[in-house]
């Protein structure tokens, strides 16, 4: 077994214009895979999630969760330098990621059709709320925005109260897919030696999870609409309380349901009828989720968690922050490693990639302070002098 995996990208530069989530959690998925990320920022406007309110330090805990394996730079890119030598990386990349509305990599002279037209072997790849061209091309975006705008949103909470935004969630769905088309990119230009410019709408990333909800529009003329918790194919379902939190579980059988029914009979609960066929408990839902919510009231999650394992029902308690953290499967696989508090001497936990490689974690490097590589990555990827960043950073370039 190697002592670390195999960098798939090792070798492969992103010159990265992301921030905020989707974006910028793309482009440290393929950092996690061996790529060269370059962070391009600029002093007068960082990623915004660099600073959070009622934090006691610089970076904030989202923008170090989702910035990790990569090097930050700061290029003033309203000088026409600083456009030009924002160029001149490009060149030397192989990717060119941005999650701009349209229109601002064009104003700089960095659009699709004018990297490629430089650098043909470029793969360029703009994420933005609803796509390029439509109606909804210039939208300003972020997580809530793609789930509205995707129909997720729709399904997503109670059937008597308003749709439920997904946030974070929609905006890893949608980081993981454009990270995905990269690597397609990358993969072709490998190929044939051509790029391939990307264009990533983060809403549609969501609309692939509403499948369901379009058949039954198109087809049948219905909508599905808001079911809560509930699994329209499963009885019981859902999310139950227990004493000390939460489960979530489905019953997806009737074996599963009789071996349920037996185990809590055992523990002097009564057996409850006409609920012996998933189409009674569908048709009875009610009673088939309250004999469940009465069964696992009384204990605590991890008993609760025991017993329904032990019939193969699938189920799982709800984590909150500090369950993960003292999760004894998460420490067994080495999911957490620990980096620096920016300015402070202290060190905190942070998620690291969710893959091994021949049973290999891939490790990882903290976030990167504002404009930290500036220096060498100009030296190293354009040869740069020490006199020559020195002036570049005297005239305002690099600000």
């Amino acid at each position: 077994m190697p002592d670390a995996p195999i960098r798939y990208l090792a070798g492969i530069r992103v010159l990265d214009f992301t921030f905020q989530a989707a974006g910028a959690y793309a482009a440290m998925l393929l950092g996690a895979l061996g790529a060269q990320v370059i962070k391009v920022e600029s002093a007068s406007r960082p990623d915004p999630t660099r600073q959070r309110v009622n934090r006691p330090y610089i970076h904030s805990v989202f923008y170090e969760d989702v910035n990790l394996d990569k090097q930050a730079i700061t290029i003033n890119m309203k000088s026409p330098e600083g456009q030009e030598l924002a160029k001149r990386l490009a060149g030397e990349s192989h990717v060119v990621a941005d999650c701009y509305r349209p229109g601002v990599m064009q104003k700089w002279g960095m659009g699709h059709a004018e990297l490629r037209e430089r650098h043909p072997h470029l793969v360029t790849a703009s994420l933005t709320a609803a796509g390029q061209d439509g109606p909804y091309a210039r939208l300003p975006g972020y997580a809530g925005i793609f789930n509205a705008l995707s129909g997720a949103g729709n399904l997503t909470g109670y059937p008597d109260g308003p749709p439920t935004e997904f946030r974070t969630s929609m905006d890893m769905r949608a980081g993981a897919l454009f990270a995905m088309a990269i690597a397609q990119g990358l993969l072709h230009a490998k190929r044939t030696g051509e790029g391939r410019s990307i264009d990533f709408s983060a809403s549609e990333a969501g609309t692939v999870s509403v499948g369901d909800s379009i058949v039954e529009s198109s087809v049948e003329g219905s909508d599905p609409g808001r079911r809560g918790n509930r699994d329209p194919r499963f009885a019981p379902s859902g999310v139950f309380a227990c004493r000390d939190g939460w489960i979530a579980l489905a019953v997806r059988s009737d074996r599963e349901w009789e071996q349920l029914v037996s185990r809590l009979a055992e523990d002097g609960r009564s057996r409850p009828e006409g609920l012996g066929t998933v189409t009674q408990r569908l048709a009875s839902r009610e009673l088939a989720d309250a004999y469940v919510a009465a069964a696992v009231a009384d204990l605590d999650r991890a008993t609760a968690f025991n017993h329904l394992s032990a019939c193969g029902i699938p189920a799982g308690p709800v984590m909150d922050g500090g369950d993960l953290v003292q999760d004894e499967h998460l420490a067994a696989r080495q999911y957490f490693t620990r980096t620096p508090v920016t300015t402070s001497d202290t060190t905190r936990l942070v998620a690291r990639a969710p893959w091994l490689i021949d049973g290999v974690r891939p490790q990882s490097e903290p976030a990167p302070e504002l404009g930290a590589h500036t220096d060498a990555v100009l030296g190293s990827v354009l040869g740069m002098s020490s006199a020559e960043i020195a002036q570049l950073r005297d005239s305002g370039v690099l600000s």
